[in-house]
């Protein structure tokens, strides 16, 4: 049996060390320690340094995003490693007793069919604290079950979720707890089998509840509780039971602790109404939870086990030989396909140091070669374009895979054509020259740039508009010439935008192959153009990205781009400073993409795979099949319907089983 124990922790050094100190001293030894570090200096340093000759410590430096999000986070990181049994979250001001763990693993082998722990509690003076009833429901759930003392099996937690990012301390909105509960009311909600046991011990220090220094967060803690009810949907009996509780409370307990309970029913009690409005404005869990659905979809169908450790090599700061032996040994590179063995291209390039098998070596450097001579032809006809598009001065803003290969000449990449944007008042006098020049083009294909290439082979799109109609693109346009730099490109003379601008557009459009379908061997390309583009610049300008993608409505497709890439490889981009927020229209995104992956396209290649004669000989089989494609592009355009359509496909599917 392997725990996982995730620590949040800011502000707090003595208390980390207690804690550690306690985890050093378990009989119990088969555990790792995560810790989401959010001070801004490295006060921590020592005391992990210290503890690590005891203890498994992963220290994890995050920025301060608020308890529930760094809980977030570190439970991505404990689950793909895939390799634990039970996670905890203990508080940075508690610690364990020296046998907790060793009756956990006890009684997880007596009660294997138990997914959910909530343990007892001890203070400082060691007064003990445990609630009864054992059996854990949705009305006694908010007895004694603060985080620290929860214990949840790997597979419970995969139901669950992420915790919830509006509720606890730091996150900036008013409701100072209720993440705990909000944890277990899902977690029974979901069908887990939760209890009570005494022979588990966690131990915490007695709130101070004679402070007046904390009357705002006392008051905070009662906004949370009348969230999470709301929240929950719990009878207004017992909602109203919750407001005067406090004070009822405070008739047993006496003068001492007057002014905390009083506090908590003012927060309760002015909660009860500005919570109301909070919960019906901003459904932001809501929409959190849609997008990690949709990448919980999406990531097995173009993240593979092997990707993973491919991935992994790649990207580790601390890659060695034996990573790369282990590497080698279990993707077999002739398998992975040219695209992804790119990718140790590249580390064989940024680490020479490292030695490649007489089996992988000379096949990645003739792949390497292969590109470099595929490439040229295509960059032939670039030049022989851009040189016609100088002589009539007209600029061209160079992006997408030609751009990064002018980055980094010394690194091969696939290039199946150049991408290039130009002034919109200009694209039929390129269009002329380009003809004249004997490339063909096909302009109905796009509404916003044309394709020109050879009766065998791509050569250069040429846009007049980023992306198609629907969103005025002059602004962005605008701002991307006036950002960008002049200079030599294979020959010609080209504007290369900035790396913010540059980043912008590899993250819309990784999120638009990914939707489409298209490009989907370039999608781990994309993230090593963002790790380069971030590593290349230290003084990075994240409000250039923030202003690229308001003005080209593309906030929700970079914020899923930044995801979807931090779930392939953690820590690819940095949210906090992406400073995209999740907006009230990302659950209708998701069920966009999800409407599309799963029955639009099909549909979509279902007709176009249609023939002529099959289209004569059986006119009725075949209408119905265009005609349902044809109702399900207009259901496509509505958001509502498209909630509805998958709402009842999922209905159908729960009936047929």
């Amino acid at each position: 049996m392997n725990i996982a124990l995730l620590v949040a922790t800011v502000d707090r050094k003595e208390s980390v060390a207690r804690l550690l100190n306690s985890l050093g001293q378990q009989t119990f030894r088969n555990f790792t320690v995560y810790i989401g570090d959010q001070n801004s200096s490295p006060i921590l340093q020592d005391i992990i340094d210290y503890f690590r000759s005891q203890i498994n410590i992963i220290h994890c430096p995050i920025s301060r995003q608020g308890l529930s999000a760094v809980r977030n986070i570190l439970l991505e990181k404990a689950l793909s490693h895939k390799k634990y049994d039970w996670i905890a979250f203990p508080d940075d001001d508690c610690w364990y007793e020296p046998d907790t763990l060793k009756n956990l693993s006890l009684f997880s082998r007596r009660y294997p069919q138990i997914s959910g722990i909530l343990c007892a509690q001890r203070d400082e003076n060691g007064i003990f604290r445990y609630s009864k009833p054992k059996d854990i429901n949705r009305f006694n759930a908010f007895f004694a079950s603060e985080t620290y003392v929860q214990f949840y099996r790997v597979a419970a937690i995969s139901c669950i979720g992420n915790f919830d990012v509006q509720l606890g301390p730091g996150t900036g909105l008013p409701y100072g707890c209720g993440e705990d509960t909000d944890y277990v009311l899902r977690a029974l909600k979901s069908g887990i089998k939760i209890v009570r046991e005494s022979s588990i011990v966690v131990c915490h220090p007695k709130p101070r509840i004679q402070d007046n220094k904390y009357i705002k967060k006392w008051q905070r803690y009662g906004y949370g509780r009348i969230y999470l009810l709301r929240k929950h949907k719990f009878p207004k009996w017992f909602i109203i039971a919750n407001i005067f509780y406090p004070l009822a409370k405070a008739l047993t307990e006496g003068s001492t602790s007057w002014n905390y309970r009083k506090n908590m029913f003012l927060g309760r009690w002015y909660g009860l109404w500005k919570c109301t409005t909070y919960i019906e404005e901003n459904p932001a869990m809501n929409q959190y939870n849609s997008l990690q659905r949709l990448i919980d979809k999406l990531y097995p169908l173009h993240v593979s086990a092997r990707d993973e450790i491919l991935l992994k090599c790649v990207f580790s700061n601390n890659v060695n030989q034996p990573m790369l032996d282990d590497c080698l040994e279990k993707c077999d590179i002739e398998v992975m396909g040219g695209a992804k063995c790119l990718l140790l291209s590249y580390l064989m390039h940024e680490h020479p140091e490292l030695k490649f098998s007489s089996y992988s070596g000379p096949r990645i450097r003739g792949l390497i070669n292969f590109w470099r001579f595929r490439n040229l032809k295509t960059l032939s006809h670039f030049s022989k374009i851009g040189k016609a598009l100088n002589a009539n001065r007209i600029p061209m803003l160079l992006f997408k895979g030609g751009a990064m290969k002018l980055l980094r000449p010394e690194l091969s990449r696939s290039m199946g054509d150049v991408d290039i944007l130009i002034p919109q008042d200009r694209i039929d006098e390129a269009v002329r020259l380009c003809a004249n020049l004997g490339f063909l083009y096909d302009r109905a294909d796009s509404k916003h740039a044309i394709g020109f290439h050879t009766p065998t082979e791509d050569a250069v799109d040429i846009h007049y508009a980023l992306y198609e109609p629907g969103t005025d693109l002059r602004t962005l346009h605008d701002r991307l010439f006036s950002r960008a730099a002049s200079r030599k490109a294979f020959g010609v003379d080209v504007l290369l935008p900035c790396h913010e601008d540059l980043f912008f557009l590899v993250l819309a459009n990784f999120t638009k192959n990914l939707r489409e379908h298209t490009s989907l061997k370039g999608l781990y390309l994309a993230l090593c153009d963002c790790h380069f583009l971030l590593r290349d610049k230290p003084d990075f300008r994240w409000e250039i990205v923030r202003e690229d993608a308001k003005n080209s409505d593309k906030e929700l497709e970079v914020r899923f781009a930044a995801e979807f890439m931090n779930r392939i490889v953690p820590e690819t981009i940095p949210l906090e400073k992406l400073g995209i927020p999740i907006s009230t229209s990302m659950e209708a995104f998701c069920n966009q993409v999800i409407f599309d992956e799963d029955i639009f396209l099909q549909r979509q290649k279902e007709c176009q795979a249609i023939r002529v004669v099959e289209l004569k000989n059986h006119p009725w089989r075949e209408g119905i099949r265009i005609g349902k494609f044809l109702i399900l592009k207009q259901i496509r355009k509505h958001p509502w319907f498209v909630k509805q359509y998958l709402l009842f496909i999922e209905r159908r599917m729960k009936n047929a089983h």
